[in-house]
């Protein structure tokens, strides 16, 4: 949690330092979403949320940090005397560039690059119903939990309500940065409403 509460100190010292000359066009968002995780191979998917804070330095420029909390695995899969199953936390900080082109008096398109930074608690469980010489029949879990930097990339469109009301729909694509089993990333779909301050 400290390191998330540094990441922000950052963020808001740095865009703050932009400030001194504040147009129309510059100012704080936050924005709340519904985020659909999708994720690939064998991994089931997700519905959660997400929070974004960010900062427009003019109409085509802006930074934004967001935190998302997804939880997926696996399905219980059986074999010739066992079956094991996985669960997989995935808590990701995205910290984003991001440049938008004006379509029109209310609709923008826009396309972003991220780092993230995320944290995976990864629980695998077993179930071996025979005995083997030196492993006797029962459950064993295994788990881990690992801190990641990778990076990813958004497109999405935008639809102003008014001067300070925008909804927003994103399609973000994101490398696992290191896996657990055969678990290969995932595709994030967002629907959110930006509020300005």
């Amino acid at each position: 949690m400290k390191y998330v509460i540094i990441v922000l100190f950052s963020f808001v010292s740095i865009t703050s330092a932009f400030c001194a000359d504040v147009s129309n066009s510059r100012g704080w968002y936050v924005q709340p979403s519904v985020v659909y995780m999708a994720a690939h191979d064998d991994f089931k998917s997700d519905l959660s949320g997400a929070l974004s804070i960010g900062y427009s330095f003019n109409e085509h420029h802006a930074v934004e940090l967001e935190l998302m909390n997804f939880k997926t695995g696996t399905d219980e899969h059986f074999f010739s005397g066992y079956s094991t199953k996985t669960d997989l936390k995935v808590v990701p900080l995205f910290m984003t560039y991001r440049y938008s082109f004006v379509l029109g008096n209310r609709f923008g398109l826009f396309a972003g690059v991220s780092a993230e930074a995320y944290m995976k608690e990864f629980e695998s469980t077993t179930n071996y119903t025979t005995s083997q010489p030196g492993r006797p029949a029962g459950t064993y879990v295994s788990s881990d939990t690992s801190y990641i930097l990778t990076v990813g990339g958004q497109i999405g469109l935008t639809y102003d309500f008014s001067s300070r009301a925008t909804a927003v729909a994103a399609v973000k694509l994101i490398q696992p940065g290191g896996s657990f089993g055969d678990w290969a990333g995932y595709t994030i779909i967002e629907l959110g409403l930006r509020y300005r301050f």
